[in-house]
């Protein structure tokens, strides 16, 4: 199987959260913002995916988020904290160690390329995520006026790729 896109592909698009795993089969009917979805789900609907004819999966980021801030929670997976593990939620162990080092992702490929399925990973690298920039250092922002880090989208805080350490981080990263 050649793992490069094409315009023969059919790619379905999971917000991993959303769609299916143990960790969502055992949730809290109360949480109305975490699902329980997990890249193990992902795994175990490979069948039903390829029987759809899907060639390829388009999924979520897996970075490790933000827990929650006030009344939300990262469930889309777009407020990065750390761009070098996986999200602990995103796992269940089911089919996948529970291993939030980067490799887990890829033996999480492998298993979907064994099966004839690509994969797509969509990718954060304008913004970290709310009250996530301590973990990065100061001068990677972009800075309003004031001296205040600058979020362009929603209040995030805005990487600024005209850093050469910045770009070089998320090339390397990707």
């Amino acid at each position: 199987m050649n793992p490069r896109i094409s315009q023969d592909d059919i790619i379905y698009f999971i917000i991993t959260d959303r769609f299916f795993g143990s960790n969502k089969k055992n949730a809290d009917p109360s949480d109305k913002l975490i699902h329980g979805g997990t890249l193990d789900g992902i795994v175990e609907k490979i069948g039903y995916l390829s029987d759809l004819g899907i060639t390829a999966i388009w999924v979520t980021p897996v970075y490790k988020n933000i827990e929650h801030i006030g009344d939300t929670e990262p469930y889309h997976y777009y407020w990065p904290q750390n761009f070098e593990k996986l999200d602990s939620r995103l796992l269940d162990g089911t089919f996948l160690p529970q291993n939030t080092e980067m490799e887990t992702f890829g033996k999480f490929v492998d298993k979907c390329h064994e099966k004839n399925i690509k994969v797509v990973l969509d990718m954060v690298v304008n913004h970290a995520g709310y009250e996530s920039q301590d973990n990065f250092d100061t001068s990677w922002f972009n800075r309003g006026g004031t001296g205040d880090i600058k979020g362009e989208l929603a209040g995030l805080p805005d990487f600024n790729h005209d850093n050469p350490d910045v770009l070089h981080y998320f090339i390397n990263n990707i």
